[in-house]
């Protein structure tokens, strides 16, 4: 009886972790506003558009990604033009940046918002919101 339940719970383990993993392939569509899918391990769900978030590469020195969520913490300062990867790699230039948010669809070009901490999330569709990796 005994090794008949633990056949049934490994066989639900398994079963389980074939559920939970993402069908969504690298540089494919990961949701729109309306909500979002998943991405493979080391990739994010990037919004470019209101109907259209792309699983992007994870920048190296920003692993967290949060998608539809902006952070409320202290604005260091704000960068327009730049693309999503460059929001990460300018926070980790720049003095006191813990974090970020990246809207894409910001009115007149992206906008990448310097933040000295993270703060709380608020939700903000269409927005990108990194953390910037611990100093090693």
């Amino acid at each position: 009886m005994k090794i008949a339940a633990s056949t049934s719970v490994l066989a639900f383990a398994v079963a389980v972790a074939t559920v939970a993993a993402c069908d969504t392939q690298p540089w494919g569509q990961c949701g729109s506003d309306n909500g979002i899918t998943c991405c493979p391990d080391g990739f994010y769900c990037q919004p470019w558009k209101n109907q259209y978030y792309q699983c992007m590469p994870t920048p190296s020195q920003c692993s967290q990604q949060t998608t539809d969520v902006e952070w409320t913490g202290d604005t260091l300062s704000t960068v327009y033009g730049v693309q999503p990867a460059d929001c990460c790699a300018r926070c980790a230039s720049t003095a006191g940046c813990r974090a970020y948010t990246f809207i894409n669809n910001n009115p007149g070009s992206p906008a990448c918002i310097l933040k000295s901490s993270t703060g709380d999330q608020r939700r903000k569709v269409g927005a990108v919101s990194g953390v910037r990796n611990e100093r090693e």
